[in-house]
């Protein structure tokens, strides 16, 4: 049964990590029934010298590994993997452990067994999340690229303008001939990649 919840293009990629082999069969057989494509590593150093991040990943952490509950260990996972969603699980799992590693930074918290259509849900939600975040840290660094090729001139225009001053008022303000603020102005939208100052008000005030 595939408990995906949702309609993958290409199924996320599972980054599996377990040192502990009495768990082994019941892994194989719980990620036969997820969907998603499953690569085990037997240690944290395996994954960290061997995993490739994609925006589709996620980490299902044993977190009884050596090393693994210690606060370090989640940074240096999160760190090598550009913030990649951990999902940590463990056997015989307290509310104290399930605290303890959300605080560390898992995005979700497991006591061993689990429900495919738990895990599966919750590796959705946590892809979902990544890919979102991504998503919006791809966006600024563009509007920050753009905004890097404006000249000083073109800043003060753009500052004036995403305060709601008119071309006119802007030149006045400026010092500046309402044809030359023009000009300014074309080539602000043009580096800037949108239609109007509108547009321009909209992409600037959303990625401060």
């Amino acid at each position: 049964m595939n408990v995906c919840p949702r309609a993958w293009d290409a199924p996320p990629t599972v980054h599996w990590l377990n040192h502990d082999p009495e768990l082994e069969d019941a892994i194989n057989l719980l990620a036969a029934e997820l969907g998603f494509q499953i690569v085990a590593y037997p240690s944290v150093e395996a994954f960290l010298e061997r995993s490739t991040a994609d925006t589709r990943d996620c980490i299902v952490l044993n977190w009884q590994m050596p090393g693994a509950n210690e606060v370090a260990a989640a940074e240096v996972l999160r760190a090598r993997r550009d913030r990649m969603p951990i999902i940590g699980f463990v056997r015989g799992a307290t509310v104290r452990m399930a605290v303890e590693g959300m605080q560390q930074g898992a995005f979700d918290f497991h006591a061993w067994p689990i429900e495919p259509l738990v895990l599966g849900a919750s590796i959705a939600r946590a892809v979902a999340k990544f890919e979102a975040e991504r998503g919006l840290a791809l966006q600024r660094a563009c509007v920050e690229r753009r905004l890097s090729s404006l000249t000083d001139r073109e800043r003060e225009v753009m500052e004036f303008a995403t305060q709601g001053f008119s071309t006119r008022d802007i030149a006045e303000r400026l010092g500046i001939s309402p044809k030359t603020a023009e000009h300014h102005r074309a080539r602000l939208l043009n580096k800037m990649q949108v239609a109007n100052m509108t547009q321009l008000i909209v992409l600037v005030l959303r990625n401060r």
